[in-house]
């Protein structure tokens, strides 16, 4: 019996130890940046109102983020959108932007959270309202990295799944909503570039 415990007691040690090594290793080949959230306006700001900070971790499989902001309405339905400026062999500019995450606020501080792999940006319901820029996204390690967060109006049931998975969701002037009160979906929030480095 006590033979058994000390395989298992060696066994566990193993498992934790690999744990340990992969984090370590994960830690090793990770970079992580943040870049303030501010309000986003019709003119251009020098120094735009600051609200939330965005934090991201690139490796070679794709990049994870968070956002924590101020700025939002409670019982507003919110979409994020990620934009890669990312470099090409004949060196330009290959921009991908697409629909990553979204969540109605219940507080004055909203958190949004995800993960971008690399691989082609598209949407499997065959939906082009959840991809801005539609193309391949290859390069997490060096791509400049920008969020948009964008203000669907108050949450509505009838429209939510829309108002979180689509830019032109909810109060959006769309055959999907013939009401005389519907207005534009609208950009509110945005982030400082996270480059490279």
């Amino acid at each position: 019996m006590k033979k058994v415990r000390f395989i298992v007691f060696v066994l566990a040690a193993a498992v934790a130890a690999t744990g340990l090594l992969s984090a370590v290793a994960y830690a090793g080949s990770a970079k992580r940046s943040k870049a303030p959230i501010y309000v986003v306006t019709k003119k251009k700001q020098k120094n735009p109102k600051i609200v939330g900070i965005s934090t991201i971790d690139r490796d070679e499989s794709g990049v994870s983020y968070s956002i924590r902001t101020k700025g939002v309405k409670i019982g507003h339905a919110y979409t994020v959108w990620v934009v890669f400026k990312q470099k090409t062999d004949s060196k330009d500019d290959k921009m991908v932007a697409f629909h990553s995450t979204g969540g109605v606020v219940e507080h004055e501080v909203a958190n949004f959270s995800g993960r971008v792999g690399v691989g082609r940006a598209w949407d499997a319901r065959g939906d082009k309202s959840t991809v801005r820029f539609p193309g391949e996204f290859f390069d997490p390690m060096k791509a400049m990295v920008i969020f948009r967060i964008v203000d669907h109006g108050k949450a509505q049931t009838k429209y939510l799944h829309e108002q979180l998975t689509t830019r032109p969701g909810g109060n959006y002037k769309w055959k999907g909503n013939k009401s005389p009160g519907a207005k534009p979906c609208l950009t509110v929030l945005g982030s400082k570039p996270h480059k490279a480095k």
